[in-house]
């Protein structure tokens, strides 16, 4: 990885004279701005009496974090590979129920970067969502509890209001395709097989009209 990846700043710095009360509230507040939170300590001697010591300061500041939900607990090479790949994906939406995901991998980086998951946010209003499916394959529906892990991440959606989350691992080009009960699908079930008329004449054609697979009507 590059060395920018490295230029993140510390946000606080845990030994034997910090109090762990203190570095809790820190936590707080970056949690209530949804930034990043990292924490530097030595197992050293210089910095603590003995283990004990270190073992119940970190224990009481990871027992803080455990209480929060929604922490991702990263690395640097995570956190930069995910910060560049939100950086550079490209969303267009192709029709109210159709997005398209497109990012170039090799223009980052010269691709040296892990592949990492992103949630897309998008708008539903008037639609009823009844499933997602990203490329053609249907997505389960989800939280963010159990993400997984590297080259083992989950891919999900779940539904907060008029918002949708759709969270993948980008491959290059993707589409999302919401299933909405709102979508009428049209299908032609029978035509002449020969067409042979004079200008102005009808030609029947059957179509059925279904919504969302449930057939309403010819």
């Amino acid at each position: 990885l590059p060395p920018d990846c490295r230029t993140m700043g510390i946000t606080d710095r845990l030994t034997k004279n910090d109090d762990p009360a203190t570095i809790n509230s820190h936590i707080d507040d970056v949690y209530n701005n949804n930034g990043v939170f990292i924490l530097l300590m030595h197992p050293t001697s210089y910095e603590w009496d003995d283990a004990s010591q270190m073992d119940n300061a970190l224990k009481q500041v990871l027992d803080h974090v455990t209480s929060l939900s929604r922490v991702w607990y990263t690395t640097f090479a995570e956190l930069w590979s995910y910060t560049m790949i939100r950086n550079n994906i490209q969303i267009t939406q192709e029709s109210s129920t159709r997005y398209r995901v497109t990012i170039d991998y090799s223009q980052i980086n010269n691709g040296k970067l892990w592949r990492v998951p992103i949630t897309i946010e998008i708008d539903v209003s008037g639609l009823t969502v009844e499933g997602v499916k990203k490329n053609g394959s249907p997505l389960p529906q989800g939280d963010y509890e159990n993400i997984g892990s590297y080259g083992n991440y989950r891919e999900f959606y779940r539904i907060e209001g008029n918002k949708l989350y759709v969270t993948i691992v980008p491959t290059g080009d993707d589409v999302i395709e919401i299933v909405a009960a709102e979508q009428a699908i049209f299908q032609i079930t029978s035509y002449p097989s020969t067409i042979s008329t004079s200008p102005g004449a009808t030609i029947t054609i059957d179509v059925t009209v279904s919504n969302n697979g449930n057939a309403d009507g010819t």
